[in-house]
């Protein structure tokens, strides 16, 4: 199956947040052919910077239910984001490291 076969675009950010945590299992070469994978696709066209980012979006908020099962899990998704920053995949938009207002983000639990 290929990302064009996936039917939907909102689908793609949850295909990013996938590889993202089947990445986490992995050693580093792993992880790194993982970020180096996402950013081919994005160079590609297959799929979106929007759509890497929605994915970490995602990632971000399952961290807590992530670091049950991997402890390391916030080192690896920081180290997939400064991959993705180095690419120049995308500025990664701010909000995805603090919510325009803390106060009301319903889908953070840190705050």
């Amino acid at each position: 199956m290929s990302v064009d076969e996936l039917g939907s675009p909102d689908l793609r950010c949850h295909l990013v947040k996938a590889i993202l945590r089947f990445a986490m299992d992995k050693d580093d070469a792993g992880r790194g052919m993982a970020n180096v994978l996402l950013s081919s696709l994005v160079v590609r066209g297959a799929l979106e910077a929007t759509d890497v980012e929605e994915g970490l979006e995602m990632s971000l908020a399952s961290l807590a239910d992530t670091a049950v099962d991997v402890p390391r899990c916030h080192e690896y998704v920081s180290e997939s984001i400064a991959h993705f920053l180095e690419d120049k995949v995308r500025t990664l938009s701010p909000e995805i490291f603090w919510p325009p207002d803390p106060v009301r983000c319903v889908s953070c639990s840190r705050w």
